[in-house]
Order: C-alpha cells, then structure tokens, then sequence
C-alpha cells in the first residue's frame, strides 16, 4: 500500500478535495499571543467548527495527542521555525524531523520556505532533504511558500515560479499568499493550493471575500491562522469559511451569518 496517498486522501479525500487548515506554529516565531496562549482549548474549538487539521510544532503536538485530540481532527507536524527576537527571521531553519512525525502519529508534514533571500539556497536544500523523507516515511508535504521580500507576493510571474518550485521538489499540497490573479497561479500548477490569510485584518469580511474568491479561483482551501484563532467566535467564523469553502453557502450569506449587512 502507498501510505502517502492513503494519508494523502485522508487530508484531501472529503468536501470535493476542499481542505479547512489553522496553522498554529505562531507561538515559535511571535510568542504565546492571543488565541494560543490556551492552545488545546482553541484546537477544540476549530474542530468544533469543522476545520480538517490544525498545523503544530512537536511540542503542542504531543500535547495535543496527549489530549486525544487526534481522535476529533488531524494534526500536522511543522518542522522549521526561526523566531522575531534574532535577525534572521526569514531564515527557516529545521527543528524536527519526518520519522519524529510519523512517531507522533501525524497525519501530514508542513515546511515554511522563503525564496529570494541570501539563505534560499539552504532552505531549498531542507525542501528537498524533507519531500525525500516524506516519500521514505509515506507522509504528505504541505509546503508554505513565500518570498523572502514581501514585494514579490502580488507578482503573479514571480509567484508562479514560487509555487513550481514547490511542485517540482515534492510537495503535495502548496500554501502560499493569497493575490489578484490567483486564478492565472492555480492553472499553472497540478498541485492543490490553498490560501493563507496574511497578517490580522481588522475587518474580517476581508478573509470572507478572499476564501469565497479563491474558491472560484479553483484554489483547494485554506490555511489561515491569525484571522481565525484570533476571532472571538473561533468556531462560528471556522464554520462558516468552512461552508463557504465547501459551497453549502455563499458569499452574501457568509457575510451576514458573521453578523454584516451585505452590500456595506
């Protein structure tokens, strides 16, 4: 049996390949900010509202098994990191392992890139390390891809080669920034993409309107953190992107589920 696929089709197989995913590997980087300080109370409340798999670094990974939570959504294991106290935050460096993953029982493997930098060279070197170990293991590879100048993330020539990067090393499942003309990105690639949210918008049908828009766009889901665990209804807003992401409802009904006028 392909392990890989079987795991593959666990993370992809439901909703029509449209897959809800909350990163939650924040606390590495930024610290324990708001909406992870209790992060087992906020896992329960995104598998409450129907995300496919939250995203962790071992740590809050094992804790997160120890919970059983495994047993309410799937997990997976993030395995660079760098943090904002040192220079070199655009540095992803490896601090895990695959055969660690699968140990844990994960269901996926994620891994943060950044192109365009003096240290991509390192970080493409990790990309390809990682998807060979993901083929040895059988675990999927969800690759986050960003540029390392944020300039580059609206240039739709410069993000294509971004995502065939991913494709061509071994990922399976490819986040990257949302932009206009994500539809031009999507047609470019055989992998499923999904979306990141960005930095915290203070307007939340912002993320309504980037979810609904990449749905049309082809995109498979999401993977969106801040502007989901930092909501104050965590579990209303992860269904009702969850549901607009699966077609069960539409923009102007998302918009006023989460409490909006349509049209304002």
């Amino acid at each position: 049996m392909n392990f890989k696929n079987y795991r593959l089709q666990k993370l992809l197989g439901n909703h029509d390949y449209k897959l809800a995913l909350v990163p939650l590997d924040h606390g590495v980087t930024n610290g324990p900010i708001q909406g992870i300080e209790q992060y087992i109370n906020t896992i329960v409340d995104l598998f409450n509202g129907g995300a496919d798999a939250v995203i962790l670094h071992k740590g809050l990974f094992r804790k997160a098994v120890e919970s059983n939570l495994i047993k309410s959504g799937k997990l997976i294991m993030h395995l660079s990191a760098s943090t904002s106290l040192g220079s070199f935050q655009k540095n992803k460096i490896l601090v895990s392992n695959v055969e660690t993953a699968v140990k844990y029982g994960a269901d996926g493997i994620s891994i943060h890139i950044n192109l365009g930098g003096d240290d991509e060279k390192d970080m493409l070197k990790d990309l390809g390390y990682i998807a060979d170990e993901c083929c040895k293991w059988g675990m999927p590879l969800l690759t986050m891809m960003y540029f390392s100048n944020p300039d580059n993330e609206n240039n739709v020539t410069k993000k294509r080669h971004l995502v065939r990067v991913a494709e061509e090393l071994g990922a399976d499942i490819i986040k990257i920034k949302y932009l206009e003309g994500l539809d031009e990105v999507v047609s470019s690639t055989q992998v499923p993409l999904v979306i990141s949210g960005g930095e915290k918008v203070d307007d939340i049908k912002e993320i309504i309107k980037i979810v609904s828009h990449a749905r049309e766009c082809g995109a498979k889901g999401f993977a969106i953190g801040r502007n989901i665990f930092q909501y104050d209804d965590k579990t209303k807003l992860t269904q009702v992107l969850c549901d607009l992401l699966k077609g069960n409802i539409d923009y102007k009904t998302a918009v006023e589920l989460m409490g909006y006028e349509y049209g304002k």
